[in-house]
């Protein structure tokens, strides 16, 4: 399985309103319609990505004082790699977030006697 994590500022995209989270679900983000995300990724990871499923965006907690953790949009392409969109107006000052969001969708979604490598 293969984690690819995009950043915001990657995208480039015109349309300024799409930095917003409730914009850029509303328009992009459809669990019936997957032809906007699929045109989005594959023209930022310059190769052609089809969507299978969203999933579920709240990431498990391991006890009551942990913080929640809810991403913008997870998702698993048909190649099942895994793909975290997380939208940020402040990119430094989300960094450890997203490294922690990251960390933990990394062991969520690894599998016990899964080979580890390059592409993790």
């Amino acid at each position: 399985m293969k984690y690819t994590k995009i950043r915001k500022e990657a995208i480039k995209i015109k349309n300024n309103y799409l930095k917003y989270d409730k914009i850029f679900k509303s328009i992009i983000v459809n669990r019936y319609d997957t032809r906007y995300m699929n045109k989005l990724l594959s023209d930022i990871l310059e190769r052609k990505v089809e969507v299978k499923e969203y999933l579920d965006l709240e990431l498990k907690v391991k006890n009551k004082n942990e913080r929640a953790k809810r991403l913008d949009v997870i998702l698993k392409t048909k190649d099942d790699d895994i793909i975290i969109i997380e939208l940020n107006s402040n990119y430094y000052a989300s960094k450890k977030r997203n490294l922690n969001f990251l960390a933990a969708v990394y062991s969520q979604y690894t599998k016990a006697g899964e080979e580890y490598n390059e592409s993790m």
